[in-house]
């Protein structure tokens, strides 16, 4: 079993997921999968719809959470893998291959430490670390995160964050803080926003939509995604609304099961 660690609660949400999957077979080693897919785009002036896919597999060693994110209408045609590994020490290696910007990043987390590897398209590579403190999460964390202060955020608490951006070899402050209700949608929804007034004014807010309910399943994510548009020269983060289970997915969208978030929210 795991040591109890700093991110052990996120290892638990990804062993009570890939158990309630597994199949009868006794084994060590299980695998969980999930898509979801873009609905409609928050930037009018792009037309990509993106998948992803997840998978997380679990041995006696590690845990491993694998996200591929692919073109809609052509599935092969990869545009960014992350890969997160959980070590029983506490030891966390995040890896992301940005195939659209040719940019491959690395973060290590171990001790009270962080350390950063980002190589560029034009293979030159830096190397930065930082201290490990407060509530630090990657960006396959901010659900459970969110699952973890459930209570606090539905009482209208906020919760302060820092989240660890590979790309930029740092880590900026956040706040989830619930929405108060509206007409339009019969919905929950958590807002991520940074706490800085400066980065607010060029990072938009992104929305964690759940369903108004028992067992509050996410249903939907609106805002900053993980894949790219080129704007000019540069690249540029896509907003989207990313729908991850029906009802409010595309018509005729089947056999996706969404998690149980009573059995997670540890």
């Amino acid at each position: 079993m795991l040591t109890i660690q700093k991110h052990t609660y996120f290892a638990i949400l990804f062993i009570t997921i890939a158990t309630a999957q597994a199949n009868s077979k006794k084994s060590d080693e299980y695998h969980h999968q999930f898509k979801a897919l873009i609905s409609e785009n928050l930037d009018p002036k792009s037309a990509l719809k993106y998948q992803f896919t997840q998978n997380v597999e679990i041995k006696k060693n590690w845990i491993q959470v694998k996200t591929e994110y692919a073109h809609y209408n052509q599935p092969t045609q990869k545009l960014s893998t992350e890969i997160v590994t959980y070590y029983p020490d506490g030891k966390v290696v995040y890896t992301v291959d940005q195939k659209q910007s040719q940019t491959h990043s690395k973060v290590t987390i171990k001790g009270n430490k962080v350390y950063f590897e980002l190589k560029d398209f034009d293979g030159k590579t830096k190397t930065d670390n930082i201290d490990y403190e407060g509530i630090m999460v990657i960006k396959n964390e901010l659900f459970p995160t969110i699952r973890k202060h459930w209570d606090k955020l539905i009482n209208g608490e906020g919760v302060d964050f820092r989240f660890i951006s590979p790309g930029r070899m740092s880590s900026y402050g956040f706040q989830f803080k619930k929405m108060p209700p509206s007409k339009k949608e019969d919905v929950i929804k958590i807002r991520m926003a940074p706490t800085s007034f400066f980065i607010s004014l060029a990072l938009d807010p992104t929305y964690f939509v759940f369903e108004n309910k028992a067992p509050y399943r996410l249903i939907r994510i609106d805002g900053r995604t993980a894949v790219l548009v080129k704007k000019g020269s540069s690249w540029k983060n896509l907003y989207a609304k990313t729908f991850l289970a029906p009802p409010q997915g595309p018509k005729g969208w089947k056999g996706w099961k969404n998690f149980d978030l009573k059995a997670i929210s540890r």
